[in-house]
């Protein structure tokens, strides 16, 4: 499902858009996971790190680097992004429109989380 989400989140960009989030996956990886807000999508990457991106115009708005490890999920509600790694969920304030402190609290498993979803 992520892939066919990034699929949709690509194809809604404009051209520079487009270059951006290739320019972001050809230094980081692929995406393997993505969540929408609005106008706003999270994208969690190969290298452990989240984007945010301006759905509309394709522009990226904010980068966070938090792991070393594959994101496994990303969701977002109750203005905090969810993002979870093999290991660890972590949790990023958004109330301000980007994103803010980050916190993290151990989640058991370890393979793909438990190879579980959020």
């Amino acid at each position: 499902m992520a892939d066919a989400a990034a699929l949709v989140l690509v194809a809604a960009s404009d051209l520079a858009g487009l270059r951006d989030i290739e320019a972001i996956l050809r230094r980081a990886g692929h995406e393997v996971a993505v969540a929408t807000d609005g106008p706003i999508g999270y994208v969690g990457l190969s290298d452990g790190s989240v984007v945010s991106v301006d759905l509309p115009s394709g522009s990226v708005l904010d980068r966070r680097k938090l792991s070393n490890a594959t994101v496994q999920d990303v969701l977002v509600g109750n203005e905090a992004l969810y993002v979870l790694v093999a290991g660890t969920l972590y949790t990023i304030d958004l109330r301000d429109g980007e994103f803010g402190t980050a916190v993290n609290v151990g989640a058991p498993g370890s393979v793909g989380a438990g190879l579980r979803r959020l």
